[in-house]
């Protein structure tokens, strides 16, 4: 009988031995795993906001070709951006207006992109997105 015991007992405490080594590679390579998530979800998130922020800057740029005034420039873009999600946005005119007809007008627009993973890793709590567009007054 002492022999059907040790034979019991030592087929489950391997089974044993291995669910213990399973957790504890789960618990090293869980953190790891979670880090890369949040990696490729603020990868996506910026590029949604780069778009949304060309957008924008294509919008203000449209919108003063035919409205040259800065003040209706920048409402349209800070429009366009809040209308992807993004408020804040800071826009930049170029030439002076008012211009004349066929003068390029230059719209940037910045924004400053609050990331997840930055203040893990070098505590940096946003990142600069910008983008730019030109189109001729008319």
């Amino acid at each position: 009988m002492n022999s059907n015991r040790q034979t019991f007992y030592s087929k489950f405490s391997r089974f044993n031995l291995h669910t213990g080594q399973a957790v504890v590679e789960l618990a090293l390579l869980l953190p790891v795993l979670i880090l890369i998530l949040v990696g490729i979800l603020d990868l996506g998130r910026i590029y949604g906001a780069q778009v949304t922020i060309t957008n924008a800057a294509r919008e203000g740029a449209r919108y003063g070709a035919i409205y040259p005034t800065a003040s209706a420039i920048q409402t349209r873009a800070a429009q366009e951006a809040a209308a992807g999600g993004i408020t804040g946005v800071t826009t930049n005119i170029s030439p002076t207006l008012p211009v004349g007809s066929g003068t390029p007008i230059a719209v940037t627009v910045q924004y400053n992109f609050p990331m997840l993973t930055t203040n893990i890793f070098a505590g940096v709590s946003s990142v600069p997105i910008q983008a730019s567009a030109v189109m001729q007054a008319q």
